[in-house]
Parts: C-alpha cells; sequence; structure tokens
C-alpha cells in the first residue's frame, strides 16, 4: 500500500467501524422494544384482570390474542371473581430476529390468586407458577405486536409461599 492510498483505506476502515456500530445499537434498541413489548402484555393481563378493561393490550398484541384474553377474562368476572396476580421474574432466554419478524423464549414467575369481586374475600389461595413460554411477534408497522403465544412448560406450587 502506498501512501496515497492509507487515506482511502482509513476512511474505509472508519466508515466499516460506523457501520457495525450502527447496526449494533439498532439490534439492542429493536431487542428493547421486543422486551418491553411482551413485558407490557403481561402488566395489561395483571391490569385488566382487576378493572374488567382490556382493549389496552391491542398495543401489544394482535386482536385474536386481545379477544382471546377477554373471553377468558369475562368467564372469571361472570363468575364474579378476579385475578390478582403479579410478575416475580421475566426472563428472556431467546430472542431471534430478522426483518419484521422475531422468537422470543422467556421463564416467567408468576403468583396469582383469585378473589370474589362482591365479598373481596380470596377464594382460590396464592399460587405460584413457572412459564416457560414462546413469544411470536410482528412489526408490521413501527410496532413490534405479538401474534401467537405458546405455553412451553409450568409448574404449579402452593407450598412454598
Amino acid at each position: 500500500m502506498n501512501n496515497r492510498d492509507f487515506p482511502l483505506f482509513f476512511k474505509s476502515l472508519l466508515f466499516i467501524s460506523l457501520l457495525i456500530v450502527s447496526t449494533i445499537d439498532l439490534q439492542a434498541d429493536e431487542i428493547e422494544k421486543i422486551k418491553s413489548t411482551i413485558t407490557g402484555y403481561n402488566n395489561g393481563i395483571i391490569y385488566a384482570s382487576k378493572t374488567d378493561k382490556s382493549d389496552h393490550l391491542k398495543a401489544y398484541a394482535n386482536e385474536k390474542i386481545v379477544m382471546k384474553f377477554h373471553l377468558w377474562l369475562k368467564s372469571w368476572h361472570d363468575n364474579n371473581l378476579f385475578m390478582d396476580a403479579k410478575i416475580d421474574d421475566i426472563a428472556f432466554k431467546k430472542i431471534d430476529f430478522k426483518d419484521k419478524k422475531a422468537i422470543v423464549i422467556t421463564q416467567e414467575k408468576w403468583i396469582y390468586r383469585y378473589i370474589d369481586i362482591k365479598t373481596k374475600k380470596e377464594v382460590q389461595s396464592k399460587t405460584k407458577i413457572d412459564y416457560k413460554m414462546r413469544y411470536e411477534l410482528s412489526k408490521p408497522n413501527l410496532k413490534w405486536i405479538i401474534q401467537k403465544i405458546d405455553v412451553l412448560s409450568e409448574k404449579k406450587s402452593k407450598n412454598d409461599l
């Protein structure tokens, strides 16, 4: 390499380095958006379970998922019960995405109980449940939306609460 080529080589190297760094930043940003969608959906379930309002879930999941959850919710509320729940932990075990599709595997630790709406008395004691979940998401516009949810495994326990 002669002296005249050195500035061009240096500029090319700098350009490639900046391109790699910006791609890594973009991927990290997309991963955070994907995590935020799943976390928002799960927190939305908790809110909806207490309020009987599930429309806010449309910001996180497709119509089919929201409707399925709403029917489940209505069945409990029609029996004068609501779920009092919290998420102890959510660990994102695997996030694969390409273009506008993503597959996410989580490990989620939930604690819930059911309470009579009228008497406010507990009708089902606290249950701890560990879920391994699989989420399929797509990005049809600017936001990630959950398209499918699968429970890969679940383990319940009542005696350690």
